[in-house]
């Protein structure tokens, strides 16, 4: 999937990530672990399960889906980092049948 980071100041980041087995992701300074957790029985879009990591422990932001917010903090304000997981679309997916 590509995982796609939108900062509070309007930017946008993408990272291709690999779902073959759980992957670790900086966002914001803040560590996340994204799954692969199935896919949209409709749209065929890949949906992911996503935790972050909190001391020692995880903490789950996403069960199963495609969109989630990472909490953090910068220059000592609250901030709210949304992300979205787009499934890559593949070859042949707009081939007429």
């Amino acid at each position: 999937v590509e995982v796609v980071v939108e900062h509070p100041d309007g930017r946008t980041d993408s990272t291709l990530v690999e779902l073959r087995e759980p992957a670790g992701l900086k966002v914001y300074g803040e560590t996340i672990r994204i799954e692969y957790a199935g896919r949209d029985s409709e749209t065929d879009d890949v949906l992911v399960t996503v935790d972050q990591r909190r001391g020692d422990d995880w903490t789950t932001l996403l069960g199963c889906g495609q969109m989630w917010a990472v909490e953090t903090e910068r220059n000592g304000e609250p901030v709210r980092v949304t992300c979205h997981a787009e499934t890559p679309t593949r070859r042949g997916d707009e081939a007429s049948e």
